[in-house]
């Protein structure tokens, strides 16, 4: 019950590594050694005393401290601090969270070639994080630490070929570079790469049924003719078939969810009740019922926007948000790292950014971008 872009996010594994990088100091350092180096300005006694401070290994843990240091080395040019430095200002540690300035370092950092410098910009074009949102910008830096045979840059790319943002869609690409990341020991390459390979085969098969006219839920409607690929089951209540969403009618239906897996075969058949369907399980001979709740292709502009809300529920780790107006939003997939953070009751306000629409969380004034997926009284 697994789907690719629900939560193994290349970026998660980017700052996993940069907090991983950063939290590891070694423990045989004479710390005042490293002070009086750094002091006269030595800037690996400089990055590792930040180290030091970052973890609290060997002194009192001070994220202001380990800026500090960060700071004096970045400043002299090093490539290594300065992404350090960065990830400080997009995480706010130590310092106010400022994502142009986290930019900023990264930037320094990856126009010297610094493979982690190029990953972390090339993400923060990706998702539009104190600079414009340009996909194609970000595919070229992690093109450019592809190429130094970067795990993450490696990894950050195939997932760029697999979704096609900035470049075309090639999933021979993609698996290609997945295969070489996964050789230079990247956690998450071998897992994304079969993941990829078990969902291939029920792809070709959807795109066939779509383009010999089979799929008949282009309006919205929730029926879909002929045989059809389950995408993902979430919560064991909500299954997903292409772009549309159904949620079992009951708790029986849920319990016999609860053994089905994506990739299943399934045939949509219509009930005698509006907006509910038969869902049958061609592999397993069993079938439920389930309510359409809507087709995400279909956009719907209808939200009147500077409501105020609270957080009502979080579904499949923040990829949709559930408002206490029961409104429904499809938060854009790089932004679901923060809206996973999210806590219920929190307060949202809804308002319109360049064409779309942006959820802001007033507790810490965090927002992401989502789009409106209509209105539905149950969850």
């Amino acid at each position: 019950m697994y789907r690719l872009s629900k939560s193994k996010l290349f970026f998660l594994a980017i700052f996993s590594f940069c907090l991983i990088t950063l939290s590891h100091a070694d423990d045989s350092l004479n710390v005042d050694d490293l002070r009086q180096k750094a002091a006269m300005g030595n800037i690996n006694a400089q990055i590792m005393l930040g180290l030091c401070y970052y973890k609290g290994e060997g002194v009192k843990q001070s994220y202001s401290l380990a800026k500090k240091w960060y700071f004096h080395a970045a400043s002299a040019g090093n490539s290594n601090a300065q992404w350090r430095l960065g990830l400080m200002y997009s995480l706010g540690y130590g310092v106010n969270k400022n994502d142009a300035t986290a930019v900023k370092w990264f930037r320094k950092s990856a126009e010297q070639g610094n493979a982690v410098g190029q990953v972390l910009l090339g993400y923060n074009y990706l998702t539009g994080k104190g600079v414009k949102k340009n996909a194609a910008t970000a595919a070229k830096w992690f093109q450019k630490a592809a190429s130094q045979d970067a795990p993450d840059g490696l990894y950050a790319l195939a997932l760029c070929y697999y979704y096609g943002d900035g470049v075309k869609v090639d999933i021979s690409k993609a698996k290609e570079l997945l295969l070489a990341a996964e050789k230079k020991g990247h956690s998450e390459a071998q897992k994304t790469l079969s993941k990829i390979t078990n969902t291939a085969n029920a792809g070709n098969t959807r795109t066939a049924n779509k383009q010999a006219g089979r799929t008949t839920s282009a309006q919205g409607s929730g029926y879909q003719a002929g045989i059809c690929f389950i995408d993902e089951i979430i919560d064991y209540k909500y299954v997903k078939i292409g772009s549309c969403m159904y949620k079992a009618l009951s708790y029986s239906d849920e319990n016999i969810l609860f053994n089905w897996f994506s990739s299943d075969s399934i045939e949509i058949q219509e009930s005698s009740k509006p907006s509910v369907f038969r869902i049958v399980n061609t592999q397993k001979k069993e079938y439920i019922y389930a309510r359409f709740m809507f087709d995400e292709s279909v956009r719907t502009r209808s939200y009147f926007p500077g409501a105020y809300c609270y957080l009502r529920a979080k579904i499949n780790r923040g990829a949709y948000l559930i408002l206490s107006d029961n409104s429904w939003w499809l938060v854009d997939r790089m932004d679901r790292l923060d809206s996973n953070l999210w806590l219920n009751t929190s307060n949202i306000e809804v308002k319109l950014k360049g064409g779309g629409y942006i959820l802001i969380n007033s507790d810490d004034d965090e927002y992401v971008h989502a789009r409106y997926l209509g209105t539905h009284s149950t969850y």
